[in-house]
Order: C-alpha cells, then structure tokens, then sequence
C-alpha cells in the first residue's frame, strides 16, 4: 500500500467529493418529517430516549442497533428529534464513507482520478445513495466497515498502535451498528496467522476479534437485563451464531439462491469496471468468439431459473432497486393489487439480469486468473489485503444469507470486491481513453441513482401530506387508515397485533382500511382526494390517491 498522500491533488480530490455530495443533498432535498422502509424501527428507541430519557427497542429490527441508535440520539438531542434531523445525521455517515472509500482505494494507485471515480460509483450507486437519505443502518455501518479496514490494512503494511487501536475501535463501533462487523476483526486475524506463524503475533492479531465479539456479548447481557426490550424482541444476536446448524438442507438452498442474487447485484454495479478489465483476460485474448459466446449463454441460465421461478429482478419486497426506481413502494395497491403508476419495463430487468451475470462472470475470470498467476506469492505483503477481502467473502455472505436477505446487504461486498480490484492494480490497465470511458459511464448512474432517490422522497411526501390530512384535519383514527408499510408501523405497531392471513387487508398493522393511500384509484373505493407529486426520473406529475370504502 503507497503511504498515505497529502498532495494538492488528492485534496483537491477530496474535497471535490465532499462538494458533489453536498451538492445532491441540496438538490435532492432530504427534508420530511417521515420514516422510510425500516427507519421508524430505528427511531423509536431514539424517540423515546429524547422524550422520555430512555431506550425502549421493539422486536422488529434484527440487528445489533445500540452504535446507531446513539449516533442518531446525539444529533436529536441537539436538534430535537425528527425524521429531517435523523436522515441528516445519515448523509454525514455518507459523506464520511466516500472520504473512507477514497482514502482506502488511493492507497493502493497513484491513479488518483480512477480512485476519485470509482469512489463516485459507490457514492451515486442506487444502494448507496437512496440509503443515505434514510435512518438505516447500512451506511453508517458501511461508513465504519471502510476505516476499520483501511487501518487493518495499514497495521498490516506498518504495524502501529494507533492503527490497532483506531482498527479496533471502528470495528467495535460497526459491530455496534450490525453483528457482522465481527468479520472485519477475523479477517485480520487469520492473514496475522498465516503471514507470521508466530505464537505471539497470532495472539496479538486476535485480540481485536476477541474484545469485539466481547463486547458484543457484554452488550447483548445488558440490553436483557439493564435497557429491557418488549416481550417479542427476539434473541437475533444468538439466532446469527444459531441458524447455520438448525435444518441444514434449507439452510443450503438459501445459501445457492441469496448467492445468485449477490451474483447479480455486484456484476450490475461493477459493470462498468467488468467492462474495462475485459480485454485484459487471457481466455478472451486466446478464444476471444468462444469466450464471450460461452459467458452470453451461460449468462442466460439465471434468467431462465429465476423466469421459472416468477423471482426476477428487481426482486421486489423490501429492496431498494425497485419497479418504480428505488425505495420500497409498499402501498395498498402495490401490495394487494399489483399496481404501480409507472415502472421499469420487465424487458429491460431481463436484459439487466443477462448482463449482470455475464459482469459477474467476467469479475470472477479476473479474480481466478490473477490469483492463478500469483499462486503462493498471494502471501506476499503487496497482495494481503486481497486475502483479506476474499475471508471477508466467504464469511459475511452465509451470515447475511442466514435470515432474511435484501439487496442493501450487499453494499459492503461491493466494497470488498472492489478493493480487491484495485490490490491486483487494475488502475494501471486503465489507459487515458479508457478513463474518459468510465466518466461516460457513471452519467447514467449518476442521473438514476439521483433522480429515483429524488423521486421516492417526493411521493412518501405526498403520501404523508395525505395522512396528516385525514389524521389531523378530519380526525381519522390512524386504525381506518392503510396508509402503507411505514405509516401503519409507525403508528399502529403493536406486540399483540394479529396479521391479516387472508390476503382481504394489507398484512402490516392494519385493523380496517376504511381508508387507503394509493399510487391510483382503486375499483370499489371512492377517490377522496388525489395528491400530485413529480417523478424527477421522467420529468411528468403523478398523484398519490386517498380512497375511502363506500
């Protein structure tokens, strides 16, 4: 890894991407006091600590939570709690994840333009960006995963206290946030093992594992018997080292079909850099027509599966990359009656699908022939960090894989195999020509990312504008009202509620949908009121419907 750089150049760098950042937030406009996704699970207990002085967590989220939810206390507590305030204190994980991102790429190149842009397509992915304007978990925890390898990383080129520390601290923090931070730590500790062989060192190197995963259980003992948390909270932190070992069978399916979509959704991101190192594979120079006529065909076998098994892309239900854009749309009429008021042609998500895969492919022929070249020299110092990220593969793919899987999972695995990229130097395949090539490629992730993230904060204010209406000026009670996922969880999440398994309401925390907010007018029901909103994606006004039981 070259030392880190202070030149006029990379600073420049940086702080051009802290402007652009910047620059989208004032365009895109984060303001509305409104959850997103599973942000309201999130900011309860936030909420109720900045009212009532302490943390009440419900069983929804499965994750470890306590690293986000002080962070996200700490910006309420100075600015009042709100969902603007709560969705801010994300954007500032965001912008320090780019900063992250570019520090750890540029340590390996001195390219530091290809490092700026392939910081951007992290930056403006549709994962990354729509993320960045809610109160999730998965920047910040993204955000903390980058610094705890960049200074693993450097403790590994020049072992430093401070790096071990700040390499401990970042990966107890991510932990704090998400259980498997854990890997950050493992990871390090067995590329110690196999570099050093010594006792000692081996010793040394596990104890950032050691002290996270004891923290980690100290914080688990706390939350039972200290914070307290409602009756249906569930034990997900012994349910992640539990679950492996449960039904075995099952567990394998999962595994095959959560990594095929991983397939699927790191090929579609890193397209544009699959595209690049493509003329640089030994098969394609040798058997160039029988390569890529093999890689087409056999990119072809998901689509066909995935046809059959009616589950294509954008594997809609709680994913980001959606029908509509991005964000989640979970609407009565999505949800009951299959309706959106515009979306992606199922066309285009077949072609997508064919090229992810065949991305995807062309990844994995890279990654196989450098390490075949390579062979024993991958212990050499030069070529840890791809060890690194490769233990980080094989460890965090079955742990998110165990229990339910969504495409944001994968953010921090584009991360890995794209700092795997750069340990095999792939800046230096890149000529002048090429690099002009790749700014024209993240335009149109720029645009989407920017423009569907835009567009899905404009609708959820429509939507709420809608509900506040029937809330607050007829004095509706928020039990007649489906206004969708967010809002029925938000107000009428309840431990003793019963879900609705007859498919005649929306499954959600909804007792009678008198009431309905939807993408459009829904046969049966009256339109009460219609309010407009603009797709930024098309430059055209759409309308959220409030349609009521005659």
């Amino acid at each position: 890894m070259s030392a880190f750089s202070r030149s006029p150049l990379f600073l420049s760098f940086s702080f051009s991407l802290g402007f652009l950042w910047i620059f989208a937030i004032l365009y895109v406009n984060p303001e509305g006091n409104f959850p997103l996704d599973d942000d309201w699970a999130y900011a309860k207990p936030v909420k109720s600590f900045v009212e009532q002085g302490h943390f009440a967590f419900i069983g929804f989220p499965a994750m470890t939570l306590i690293g986000h939810t002080l962070w996200g206390t700490l910006f309420c507590k100075l600015l009042g709690f709100s969902f603007t305030v709560l969705r801010f204190s994300t954007l500032v994980w965001g912008g320090v994840g780019l900063i992250g991102t570019f520090h750890l790429l540029k340590s390996f190149t001195t390219n530091t333009l290809f490092a700026f842009l392939a910081t951007l397509f992290i930056g403006f992915n549709p994962l990354y960006f729509c993320l960045s304007y809610s109160y999730m978990t998965d920047i910040p925890f993204f955000a903390l995963s980058v610094w705890a390898i960049y200074f693993f990383f450097k403790e590994l080129g020049t072992p430093n206290t401070r790096y071990y520390l700040a390499a401990l601290l970042f990966s107890i923090w991510a932990t704090s946030i998400r259980q498997p931070g854990l890997v950050y730590p493992f990871a390090f500790a067995v590329i110690v093992a196999l570099k050093d062989r010594s006792l000692k060192r081996a010793m040394y190197a596990s104890l950032p594992f050691l002290i996270t995963l004891g923290c980690l259980a100290f914080y688990e003992f706390y939350l039972r018997y200290q914070i307290g948390y409602q009756k249906d909270f569930p034990n997900q932190n012994i349910t992640f080292f539990t679950t492996l070992f449960t039904d075995p069978l099952s567990v394998v399916a999962r595994q095959i079909a959560v990594n095929t979509k991983i397939a699927l959704y790191i090929g579609l991101y890193l397209l544009p850099l699959s595209l690049l190192i493509l003329p640089h594979l030994t098969s394609l120079k040798k058997h160039p027509k029988t390569f890529l006529v093999a890689c087409l065909l056999i990119s072809c076998i998901p689509l066909l599966i995935l046809e059959l098994q009616g589950k294509t892309l954008p594997f809609n239900g709680g994913n980001i990359l959606t029908n509509l854009g991005v964000g989640p749309a979970l609407l009565y009429d999505h949800e009951m009656l299959k309706v959106l008021p515009f979306g992606i042609p199922p066309i285009v998500w077949k072609g997508v699908t064919v090229l992810s895969f065949f991305s995807f492919l062309v990844l994995a022929a890279f990654f196989t022939q450098k390490a075949m070249e390579l062979k024993y020299a991958l212990l050499n110092p030069t070529y840890l960090p791809f060890l690194f990220m490769a233990i980080c593969v094989i460890v965090y793919i079955p742990i998110v894989a165990m229990l339910s899987f969504y495409d944001r999972y994968t953010l921090p695995i584009l991360l890995f195999a794209l700092v795997m990229l750069f340990t095999f130097q792939m800046p230096t395949l890149v000529s002048p020509q090429k690099t002009f090539l790749l700014i024209a490629l993240l335009i149109p992730f720029v645009f989407f990312s920017v423009s569907a993230t835009s567009t899905y904060l404009n609708w959820n204010r429509a939507r709420w504008q809608a509900v506040e209406e029937l809330v607050l000026d007829k004095h509706i009670s928020t039990k007649e009202i489906d206004g969708g996922f967010e809002v029925n969880a938000w107000y009428n999440y309840s431990t003793s509620y019963t879900a609705d398994t007859t498919k005649q309401r929306s499954y959600w925390w909804v007792y009678k949908d008198t009431y309905a907010v939807t993408f459009s007018a829904v046969p049966g029901r009256k339109v009460l009121k219609k309010y407009p909103y603009q797709n930024t994606m098309t430059s055209t006004e759409h309308a959220i419907y409030v349609c009521v039981k005659p």
